[in-house]
């Protein structure tokens, strides 16, 4: 019988890499890697200082940096203490009765209930909240109530009120000032955006469903 032919498989010398070929193939796998990740970090970057693109999808004026309210001592109509903590944990809808609630307020209230209603099974995470600026007209507040059951409504000292007020200031000016602007809190307790006077409800809608949409929180 004849000798058996060597394997040709094991015959052939074994090919040594290509230098050259792993340090292109190292360079396009980190050219690609920065493709991805370059674009994101410089967004983040951006984000974290505080800018934003001047064509966002919010209807609402955006509060830069985000304005955490804090030293907060009024008391509900039932003399409830309130603090910051209770201004977190859900979103707050703000508005401010800078008298004794007349028709522009009524109607603001309306359309906040109606906003909070149509938010349908995010309703949990939602409270309207209604300040007023002048302890004066704290008893015709009761009437409130039995319109708007589920609005939580607040008062204080002047001292107390004055310095609440003092936070929500923006430049159009103050609450006081700048009236029937309505205000979003945070589940944080942050101050982070409001609506001037006589803007459209569907827009706050849309800007309240989109937060509650992306939201882990509250």
């Amino acid at each position: 019988m004849g000798a058996k032919k060597p394997n040709e498989s094991m015959s052939k010398p074994m090919t040594e890499p290509n230098p050259e070929k792993i340090k292109r193939s190292r360079w396009l796998i980190l050219a690609m890697l920065a493709v991805i990740i370059i674009p994101s970090i410089g967004a983040l970057i951006l984000f974290v200082g505080g800018w934003r693109p001047d064509s966002t999808k919010n209807y609402g004026e955006l509060v830069v940096p985000a304005r955490p309210l804090v030293n907060i001592q009024l008391q509900t109509l039932e003399n409830k203490q309130i603090d910051e903590t209770d201004l977190q944990r859900k979103w707050t809808l703000i508005y401010f009765a800078t008298n004794s609630c007349g028709e522009d307020c009524q109607k603001n209230l309306y359309n906040l209930r109606q906003i909070h209603i149509a938010q349908g099974k995010n309703q949990p995470r939602i409270r309207r909240m209604l300040i007023l600026a002048d302890n004066s007209f704290r008893n015709s507040a009761v009437k409130i109530r039995m319109d708007y059951p589920d609005l939580t409504i607040v008062g204080g000292s002047k001292m107390a009120v004055r310095n609440f007020v003092e936070q929500f200031r923006l430049p159009a000016g103050s609450p006081l000032e700048d009236k029937g602007r309505v205000y979003i809190i945070d589940p944080l307790g942050n101050l982070m955006m409001s609506y001037p006077a006589g803007s459209d409800p569907t827009g706050i809608r849309k800007d309240l469903s989109r937060l509650l949409y992306v939201s882990h929180i509250g």
